[in-house]
């Protein structure tokens, strides 16, 4: 293994366990979004309860007063349907960085960036987030929908659109470099 190798093998063992650490993360969260949207629709959480402290950019929460609770502002299914969406997203998100991690383990492992194998991880990785682009589209639609504020504005990411179009064209590329790899295998 030459310097350069080493280097990327030892960077990628790094990102490989705090990538280990997000999706820990993530299913712990998972699982507390679960548990909260279960507790909510079953009635034992009363969102008039919560009460709401809102800060000036968020004023279309506040119409009349500074403080209001979560119930009056959003219905428990409404609110229910949201941490559901964040849900999907987390799960989503949860196999986005399970292919990431490994990508990171091969490369520290020594393999050659330019593998199949990871052509085809950075084409799943762009797919999940596709979805999860798709997801945050569809949950601000719902949000828009489910608060009926005349006054709120729709609002899209549009980095979360266009990542997965770069990942998809660094696919191609780590492609192409596999193909130019197997010629250079071949002479050899």
């Amino acid at each position: 293994m030459n310097k350069n190798q080493e280097k990327i093998a030892k960077i990628s063992s790094i990102f490989s366990k705090a990538t280990t650490v997000f999706m820990i993360l993530s299913v712990i969260l998972a699982v507390v979004l679960l548990a909260a949207s279960i507790l909510i629709l079953s009635g034992t959480v009363n969102l008039d309860t919560l009460k709401l402290h809102a800060p000036v950019e968020a004023q279309y929460f506040v119409q009349n007063s500074q403080e209001t609770t979560l119930g009056s502002v959003i219905n428990p299914k409404g609110f229910a349907g949201l941490l559901g969406f964040a849900f999907i997203s987390l799960i989503v998100g949860f196999l986005l960085l399970k292919e990431l991690r490994a990508i990171f383990v091969d490369l520290s492992k020594g393999v050659s960036p330019f593998h199949v194998n990871q052509v085809q991880r950075l084409k799943k990785i762009a797919n999940r987030s596709i979805v999860i682009a798709l997801i945050g589209i569809v949950a601000s639609l719902y949000l828009r929908f489910t608060l009926n504020q005349p006054n709120l504005d729709l609002s899209i990411n549009f980095g979360t659109i266009i990542f997965p179009f770069i990942i998809y064209f660094l696919a191609y590329i780590f492609e192409y470099g596999v193909e130019l790899q197997q010629l250079s295998d071949e002479t050899l």
